[in-house]
């Protein structure tokens, strides 16, 4: 099983509740096929592993009940997990009933990629990337919190896809105003 059978459409979140609910983060342009999903598969120390959708419900965001996920504890171990669904699950243009307004995040495929500085080296794992009024941020794990970083082009050095690498430029301080 490689990650090319499988597309990427977004991640568990946190706990909800004490029955094994998380919060759950999709895509826009893949909400329908999310929500029509039998199994989808979260990758867990570098494997897709595959879990049955119990229940999806909405309200204050969606919340995704996955069968054998029973408890607090059990769902405690599935947050911040990546979300993929296999290709051949995903519904063709021609099937979709909707169609969600397309937020087209330049940079969303960096989520994961290791960030390094030029000068200070290795930062942090991108964890996230937000659409803010200006630019694209990237939410870096950084020491014992996150971090907000700009995906700025003047700020890019390059990118290792091959190694999951962010290389950047920072600006001085911008990680000591963050602390």
């Amino acid at each position: 099983m490689t990650h090319d059978d499988y597309q990427h459409i977004g991640r568990t979140r946190k706990v909800h509740g004490t029955q094994g609910e998380l919060k759950v983060e999709i895509e826009d342009r893949w909400l329908e096929d999310f929500t029509q999903a039998e199994v989808l598969f979260l990758e867990i120390q570098g494997q897709l592993v595959p879990h049955f959708v119990e229940q999806l419900r909405g309200g204050s965001g969606l919340l995704l009940k996955m069968e054998d996920v029973d408890g607090r504890e059990a769902a405690l171990s599935l947050t911040s997990k990546p979300i993929y669904l296999r290709t051949g699950d995903l519904l063709a243009d021609d099937q979709r009933e909707f169609y969600a307004e397309e937020v087209s995040l330049q940079y969303t495929y960096l989520i994961g990629y290791q960030l390094i500085d030029a000068h200070t080296g290795p930062v942090g794992d991108i964890k996230d990337v937000l659409d803010m009024p200006q630019q694209e941020m990237a939410v870096v794990a950084y020491k014992d919190g996150e971090a907000l970083v700009p995906l700025a082009e003047q700020l890019l050095e390059r990118i290792d896809e091959k190694a999951q690498q962010v290389h950047m430029r920072l600006p001085e301080g911008l990680l000591d105003l963050q602390q």
